[in-house]
Order: C-alpha cells, then sequence, then structure tokens
C-alpha cells in the first residue's frame, strides 16, 4: 500500500512539473503573449529612460486620474463598435500599454495594413514588431516625450499603473496616456 502511494505521489509530482514547464513554456512562445525586448533592446532602454532599470519600468509618479462622472468599466459591458474588418484607414493608433484589454494580438494583425502610424510606450514596439507591423509605422515614446505626426503632437504621459502580459513580463513595457496638440 505505501509503494503504490509513493508510486501515486511521483506521478502527481511529475505532472505538476510537466504542467508547469507547459505553462511556462506557453506564457515565453505564443504570439499573443507577445515578445520582450531583447538584451539591446534593453540596454537601449536604460540609456533612454530614467523610468527603466533591470528589465522593468517602475511607476513613480503620483498621478491623479479625473474621470468625471463616468464609470470608467462601463466601457468593457459595450460590444465593439467596429469590427476591424469596416474599420476605415487609420491616421495614428495610440496604444496606452500591452494588457490584452488593449493590446488584442487578433485586432492589431487586422488592422496593421490599415494603421499609418502607431504610437505607444517605450517596449510595446518589440511586441507590435513581433505581430509583423513594420518598424517604420511605430513611433515608441518615454514618459514626455512628443513626435509629430500630421501637424499634429502627440506626448506621452504617465500614468498611475503598470504592464505585463502575464506574470512572467510585469512592467517589461512602459504605460502611459496620451497627449495630442495641434
Amino acid at each position: 500500500m505505501l509503494r503504490m502511494v509513493l508510486k501515486l505521489i511521483l506521478f502527481l509530482a511529475l505532472a505538476l512539473v510537466v504542467l508547469a514547464a507547459a505553462g511556462l513554456a506557453f506564457l515565453r512562445f505564443w504570439p499573443s503573449v507577445g515578445s520582450l525586448p531583447d538584451r539591446a533592446e534593453r540596454a537601449q532602454l536604460e540609456r533612454r529612460s530614467a523610468h527603466y532599470a533591470g528589465g522593468t519600468f517602475q511607476n513613480e509618479h503620483e498621478i491623479t486620474t479625473m474621470t468625471g462622472s463616468a464609470d470608467p468599466s462601463s466601457d468593457r459591458k459595450k460590444p465593439c463598435a467596429m469590427l476591424p474588418a469596416v474599420t476605415p484607414e487609420i491616421d495614428v493608433l495610440f496604444v496606452s500599454h500591452d494588457h490584452y484589454d488593449h493590446l488584442d494580438y487578433r485586432t492589431i494583425r487586422a488592422l496593421k495594413d490599415r494603421v499609418g502610424a502607431f504610437v505607444v510606450p517605450l517596449g510595446i514596439d518589440a511586441i507590435l514588431r513581433g505581430w509583423g507591423v513594420e518598424a517604420e509605422k511605430i513611433r515608441a515614446l518615454d514618459w514626455w516625450e512628443s513626435v509629430e505626426l500630421g501637424g499634429v503632437t502627440f506626448t506621452l504621459t504617465p500614468a498611475q499603473h503598470f504592464s505585463g502580459r502575464n506574470p512572467l513580463k510585469a512592467n517589461s513595457t512602459l504605460w502611459g496616456g496620451m497627449y495630442a496638440d495641434n
């Protein structure tokens, strides 16, 4: 009886190890999870941003977000107004952060050829390139950096938030708000 219990425990432990390895492989290699910046890109991010160290961005700003009387979760309850297949040409597409509800693999793949420019926080450019978006279309910004496109200046602003598409990639990309000024 003891032998059978030990075999069962060994089998369960082995099964747990196999499941954990499969889960980690999924989080690492599944395309919709997104790619991390490589070593050279991480070094460039460290030189470019004071908010990036050791492979993660640090949220050091105290930001108060004014939402008025709107319920910030209300837009999650509404169905998508437009499907990617019928969306018209988009001059500039802003992505605030890499959470799945803000950066969707299928949507980006469907829209990428109809978008003139993607304005994104640092690090999200690696995800977009991994999904087939041309590097020339991507403008990756640090907080308070700006880019002018079509006569409009887009500035990435700090936000009290975080990033990460899975627990292994927490804060590996920056996040932020967008200020547009013409």
